[in-house]
C-alpha cells in the first residue's frame, strides 16, 4: 500500500514564503517523504491547469509518490433528471480523459443518488430496479472512456446508496463486468451504521472476500457511534479516536499484495493529520503492512 494524505489547514498561498502552492510543490514533496508517505494530494492541485497538474504528477513520480485520484463527487450518475444525469456521466468521462492526460490512475465517485443536489445522499428511489439499470449503464460508459487511458473508474460505497454493503459491491462488479477498468474504493467508514459502527471487522473480511483484487484505493478514516445523542448519530473522527481496527483492516489489505493508495482524508489541520498518521503508521507497522 501507498500510505499518504495531504496537508490540511494550510489555506491559500502565500504561506511559508511561497507565492503559490505550485511554487511550494518541492516543499510539500519533501515533507511527504519525511513522513514516509508514498501518495500525496498537493495543496492546490485541484485548482491547477492540466499542464501544472501533469508537471506535478511527474515530479511526484520521481520521488515514488502518486496522486491518489481525481474525485468526481460533484457529478451524480443517478440524478432524477435524465438530461442532467447524462451530462454528469459525460462529465465523469471528461475527468477520466483529464486523469489520463496528466498521469493520474484513478477517478472515483459514488453510485449516485435520486437526490437532486447531493450525489451520495440517501433518497427515495435509490434502490429501485431502474436505478440499478441506470447505474450500470453509466458505469459502462465511464469504463469505455477508461480504455487505453491507464485510468480506472473507482466506486466508493456509501450507506443509503446502491453500494451500501459488500454484497452490493459484488453485484455492481458483476453487473458492470468491466474488471480491467472498474475498481473499488475501500472506504470502510462509509459502511458504518449504528449497528455496525462498534465492530467493522466483519465488513473488512467480507469485502476482502468479494472484491479482493478489485480494490484500487483506500480512504483512511475512523468512526464512532454515540448512543447518548437524542438522534441516531454516527460521526467521523480522527483515526485512533473511534472504533475502526486499523490493524485488522490494513493487515487484510496488505495480504492481498496490492500497491494502491491508502489516503487519509477529512482532516482539519496539521496536528490532526499528525495524530492520524501516527496511529495509522503504528497500526500498519504492528501488522507488517508498512
Amino acid at each position: 500500500m501507498r500510505f499518504g494524505g495531504y496537508f490540511p489547514g494550510l489555506g491559500p498561498a502565500p504561506h511559508y514564503g511561497f507565492a503559490t502552492w505550485f511554487d511550494g510543490l518541492g516543499f510539500q514533496i519533501d515533507w511527504a517523504k519525511r513522513l514516509g508517505w508514498r501518495c500525496l494530494l498537493p495543496t492546490g492541485f485541484r485548482d491547477w491547469d492540466a499542464e501544472r497538474q501533469r508537471e506535478a504528477v511527474a515530479r511526484l513520480a520521481r520521488h515514488d509518490l502518486v496522486v491518489p485520484g481525481l474525485g468526481a463527487y460533484a457529478h451524480n450518475m443517478l440524478h432524477p433528471d435524465p438530461a442532467i444525469r447524462a451530462e454528469h456521466v459525460r462529465a465523469i468521462c471528461r475527468l477520466v480523459e483529464r486523469a489520463g492526460a496528466i498521469g493520474v490512475h484513478s477517478v472515483e465517485t459514488v453510485a449516485g443518488s435520486r437526490h437532486r443536489d447531493v450525489s451520495y445522499a440517501a433518497a427515495t428511489g435509490n434502490r429501485e430496479p431502474a436505478a440499478w439499470d441506470e447505474f450500470v449503464s453509466g458505469c459502462r460508459e465511464v469504463c469505455a472512456a477508461c480504455a487505453g487511458s491507464g485510468v480506472r473508474f473507482t466506486l466508493e460505497p456509501v450507506v443509503g446508496t446502491l453500494l451500501d454493503s459488500p454484497a452490493a459491491i459484488r453485484r455492481a462488479l458483476d453487473a458492470v463486468a468491466r474488471p480491467e477498468a472498474l475498481a473499488i474504493n475501500f472506504d470502510l467508514v462509509n459502511f458504518a451504521t449504528p449497528e455496525l459502527a462498534a465492530d467493522l471487522n466483519p465488513i473488512v473480511d467480507e469485502l476482502i472476500e468479494v472484491a479482493g483484487g478489485a480494490i484500487g484505493l483506500l480512504h483512511l478514516k475512523d468512526v464512532r457511534y454515540d448512543p447518548l445523542r437524542r438522534v441516531t448519530f454516527v460521526e467521523e473522527v480522527t483515526p485512533g479516536q473511534g472504533t475502526v481496527d486499523f490493524g485488522h483492516w490494513l493487515g487484510c489489505v496488505h495480504a492481498l499484495g496490492l500497491d494502491v493508495p491508502a489516503f487519509m482524508e477529512h482532516l482539519d489541520d496539521l496536528p490532526q493529520m499528525a495524530a492520524a498518521w501516527s496511529h495509522i503508521r503504528r497500526e500498519a507497522a504492528r501488522v507488517g503492512a508498512l
